[in-house]
């Protein structure tokens, strides 16, 4: 099930993305979330966020490896974003984020959604189980 949630993600983010960038409502953010540090060399931005994924796919692999739908959220949102960084030098965001100028995508909800759910998990967790 974990495979089948990162390959779907990877493939409604990336077709979204398309599909906004052919009507023209995409902008390519350089920089991470919500556009911080845009100046960054694009291989250091880079190495920072594989260390951060890589990271969070260790910890939910080694606590929450019984968790195959937070898990496929966020290493399918975070390699679809890599595969944005890796060939266009920036991510495509196209869903605007109400109250504010700033924009997001597909993959950015799904490791949100992730983190919450991890969270979640976390906390229900016992006791004896936790770090």
């Amino acid at each position: 099930m974990l495979y089948q949630i990162l390959v779907g993600v990877i493939l409604i983010d990336q077709v979204s993305k398309w599909l906004a960038s052919r009507e023209g409502v995409v902008s390519l953010n350089t920089g991470v979330s919500f556009g911080w540090f845009q100046n960054l060399p694009i291989p250091l931005l880079i190495a920072v966020l594989g260390l951060v994924l890589g990271g969070g796919v260790w910890l939910a692999k080694n606590h929450f490896k019984d968790q195959p739908l937070a898990l496929g959220l966020l290493i399918g949102g975070g390699l679809s974003n890599l595969l944005d960084r890796l060939l266009l030098g920036g991510v495509r965001d196209w869903l605007a984020i109400p109250g504010t100028r700033l924009y997001n995508n597909l993959a950015d909800y799904a490791i949100g959604l992730a983190v919450v759910l991890l969270l979640w998990y976390a906390w229900k967790m016992p006791a004896s189980k936790k770090i």
